[in-house]
């Protein structure tokens, strides 16, 4: 039989930063039966709600315990925002939990209006028990914007929230009136390119994923070409690289990651994307005298992926072969990138489980 007393005192090791499996030896619980008493806890703290068959009065509690993540240096110039899906919480548990922790946010319902606060909205696309919600940013900028997104993502796993495979997590990217339009062409050509880069770092679930579909190069050249002069080759937002949320957001939106909330493993994705644009930018605009990453040919990509593959046959899966592509990469970036998120992205590069995003321990 569930026990108050335990549940209270189980969301109260989570919040200290415990570990699932730290508490679960602690009560010697099986981890399952520690998540929901966890979330019983909550609920009676009023930081959770339950189903949502059922509603409950929330209270304040005063600011939940967060992330110690102090974000990475990234340039000030670009601005950025993040779609968080998660599962374990309804739209109504995330807002109660966000906002008595004091975040500025608002319970939209389903909308994709901007605003100025972060918001918790539907998402039809997640499937998951005891609800499901879309928790999206407000614009954010440089490294007190990656700690914001550090400590929402904290709260909301404190209060419960966990991730399955049918979750993603989205990146925008501000672009319009900050980068050039042949700059953004040569973003669009250089991702398809690198796809095997990136893909060494999402599990098996976002290949061949129908919220974020690869781009051919060939295709890429196609878009790209039409981007140059001004329109928009593309009527699917499902790409890895979303460029239809440039007309109405001004951004580049990046699909392919997994569903997390490691708030510093996305800070980690937002410096390596900003700073691949960086690096097209100023090999497009001649700020460097070698043009390493947009020179590189696919054939050249090609080749490394196999000397990769033959040297280390194991990494034949999709999410390795791009292990050597990803590095060389990192290497052309390092002058546009935090040392820290430098050492994050190699390690995680290739070491990412097939379906890592289906365990909540994985987050």
């Amino acid at each position: 039989m569930p026990n108050i007393q335990t549940d209270l005192q189980i969301a109260e090791m989570r919040r200290q930063g415990q570990t699932f499996n730290a508490i679960a030896s602690h009560f010697n619980l099986p981890i399952s039966t520690v998540r929901h008493a966890m979330r019983r806890g909550n609920i009676a703290l009023g930081i959770a709600t339950p189903a949502p068959t059922t509603r409950t009065q929330s209270r304040r509690i005063g600011s939940l315990i967060v992330s110690d993540f102090q974000g990475y240096e990234i340039s000030d110039r670009f601005t950025f925002g993040v779609e968080i899906e998660c599962v374990g919480l309804s739209v109504t548990g995330a807002f109660n939990a966000l906002q008595n922790a004091g975040v500025d946010v608002r319970n939209m319902g389903y909308t994709h209006d901007v605003i100025s606060q972060w918001k918790v909205v539907y998402d039809g696309s997640l499937r998951g028990r005891n609800g499901s919600c879309e928790v999206v940013s407000p614009v954010l900028r440089g490294r007190d914007g990656l700690k914001e997104i550090a400590n929402v993502e904290k709260i909301l796993k404190n209060a419960g929230a966990s991730i399955n495979v049918s979750c993603g997590q989205h990146i925008h990217i501000g672009m319009d009136g900050i980068v050039s339009r042949p700059v953004q062409a040569a973003v669009i050509l250089n991702y398809a390119k690198f796809q095997t880069a990136f893909n060494s770092l999402v599990p098996m679930s976002r290949f061949g994923n129908t919220y974020c579909k690869t781009r051919s190069y060939v295709r890429a050249q196609e878009v790209a070409d039409m981007w140059a002069t001004g329109a928009n080759a593309d009527r699917d937002r499902y790409y890895s690289l979303n460029v239809m949320s440039f007309a109405k957001y001004g951004t580049f939106e990046f699909r392919q990651h997994s569903g997390c909330l490691n708030g510093q493993r996305i800070a980690a994705y937002i410096v390596l994307h900003v700073a691949f644009i960086q690096q097209i930018e100023n090999e497009i605009e001649g700020n460097y005298s070698t043009t390493v990453l947009t020179h590189t040919t696919p054939e050249q990509i090609a080749e490394m992926e196999m000397n990769h593959v033959t040297a280390n046959p194991t990494d034949r899966v999709l999410n390795k072969r791009g292990v050597a592509v990803f590095h060389a990469l990192i290497e052309t970036m390092r002058n546009n990138m935090d040392t820290d998120a430098v050492t994050y992205l190699l390690a995680r590069s290739g070491n990412v489980g097939m379906r890592e995003s289906t365990s909540v321990n994985a987050i």
